[in-house]
């Protein structure tokens, strides 16, 4: 998010860039009658809308990569060798659906070159965006 503040003067799409607080690990209570764990916050948040299986950040800028025009780029940040959960994989999916590209990112620079291919500012043979279902 850094970078892409940075680089917004220049590339006035990255100032469309935004994270979804999905996930993570929250500061947790136990219920005294039940011994069950939950968070204050991640209660919170689920009523606000917040929804397993998101991706991690979303550049809602409508864009033709390769042959078909986007309505947008979806980027999940993953340890290296770190799979997509069942929730993220279905998201995968529900997005493709709509029209997205999807990318997977181990890095923040990978994430960097994602969307600057998807932008149309880097050339699309350095990196592979899923585009289909």
């Amino acid at each position: 998010m850094d970078w892409a503040a940075m680089q917004s003067a220049t590339i006035s799409e990255l100032s469309l860039l935004i994270h979804y607080p999905s996930g993570g690990l929250r500061p947790y209570r136990i219920n005294p009658k039940s011994g069950a764990r939950y968070s204050v916050e991640g209660q919170k948040l689920k009523r606000m809308g917040v929804r397993p299986g998101v991706w991690d950040y979303l550049l809602p800028c409508p864009r033709w990569y390769g042959n078909e025009l986007h309505t947008g780029l979806w980027i999940e940040m993953k340890a290296p060798g770190a799979k997509l959960s069942e929730e993220q994989e279905a998201w995968r999916g529900a997005m493709l659906g709509q029209g997205f590209a999807m990318f997977v990112a181990e890095s923040w620079d990978a994430a960097r070159l994602a969307i600057l291919a998807y932008l149309n500012i880097l050339a699309s043979d350095k990196i592979t965006l899923t585009t289909r279902h």
